[in-house]
């Protein structure tokens, strides 16, 4: 990988559940070398905003400043707390007035981040955990990667990497971003299929042996694990074998349909017994890994099989 750092948007509001993706973005931005921008939103009470222009304005603009203030104070205690000093050389502070999901998605991309980093608010059932917060919001719409923390995952750096596999075209594309973001850490990338062979036992062995081949065609890397495991329970099965392979991400695109969207669905067949869901981190990986993104791919030095020699004209046309 050319890219030794990153740039990571750290979105907080504060609260409880947050605190733990606090902790874990500014320790995975340290043993990365990234740099690090911690992210709130706030909304200007009603009550607070004067009935004059001149006044308006000036209102705003000390309310901007104290939550500036507020969040400088914020992230000065977290990085005490951990023990790294010198907080405002490796974090920015940035406060944006709008909705939550919105401010953050565009801080993201007016500073062209590599990844979002957010919490997630419960841990009773993935639904909660997503549809109570700004989280899914953020996922849903985000043109980067954004990195779901829940309240008991720990930062003990990354060495298994879990994508959950739905063969869908463009999924290649993610698996390399993975491999080349794996080598970094010298990580297992295992690429997981997991099936209840709802069609035929036989032709779901035959169509994965083909996307098998294809991934090992175009992407080379020593711990490249690339399986198929049948399980009753799609959603268990992958719950299952998170917990068996130490998964420090579980990667999945939250593209419709999607395995994704099944999982957290009101549907309690598929959110009972999400133990995964309070311990392994969730990585989204938006639409635009499967189209012809160049600005992405910068990010890495890639494989000459892997790009055809379209794509290559193509990257270098708009370079």
């Amino acid at each position: 990988m050319s890219k030794k750092s990153f740039k990571i948007v750290l979105a907080t509001d504060y609260s409880e559940a947050v605190m733990n993706a606090e902790r874990y973005a500014v320790q995975f931005a340290a043993s990365t070398n990234s740099d690090l921008r911690l992210v709130h939103t706030y909304e200007i009470p009603l009550s607070y905003t004067p009935t004059k222009p001149i006044e308006f304005s000036k209102s705003r603009e000390d309310f901007h400043n104290t939550e500036l203030e507020r969040l400088e104070k914020h992230r000065d205690k977290l990085f005490q707390s951990l023990g790294i000093e010198n907080a405002a050389q490796h974090c920015k502070c940035v406060v944006r007035e709008g909705s939550a999901g919105k401010q953050i998605r565009e801080e993201a991309e007016d500073w062209e981040a590599d990844f979002i980093i957010v919490g997630t608010h419960g841990n009773s059932n993935l639904h909660k955990v997503f549809f109570g917060s700004h989280t899914w919001d953020v996922i849903k719409k985000s043109g980067v990667p954004v990195l779901a923390i829940p309240v008991d995952a720990l930062y003990n750096g990354i060495k298994n990497i879990v994508f959950a596999l739905e063969e869908r075209e463009g999924e290649i594309l993610a698996i390399n971003y993975l491999v080349q973001l794996a080598k970094e850490f010298k990580a297992e990338v295992n690429v997981l299929h997991l099936t209840n062979y709802v069609l035929s036992k036989e032709f779901e062995i035959e169509l994965f042996e083909k996307f098998k081949a294809e991934i090992v065609e175009k992407i080379s890397y020593d711990k490249l694990n690339i399986r198929l495991e049948y399980n009753h329970e799609i959603i268990q099965g992958l719950n299952d074998y998170c917990i068996r392979a130490k998964a420090d991400w579980l990667v999945m695109s939250p593209q419709k349909p999607s395995l994704y969207e099944r999982m957290i669905t009101l549907d309690h067949s598929f959110t009972k017994n999400m133990s995964f869901c309070t311990r392994t981190p969730l990585l989204a990986i938006p639409e635009y890994f499967n189209t012809d993104n160049s600005k992405f791919w910068e990010m890495f030095e890639l494989d000459e099989k892997f790009l055809d020699k379209k794509e290559k004209k193509k990257q270098k046309a708009t370079a």
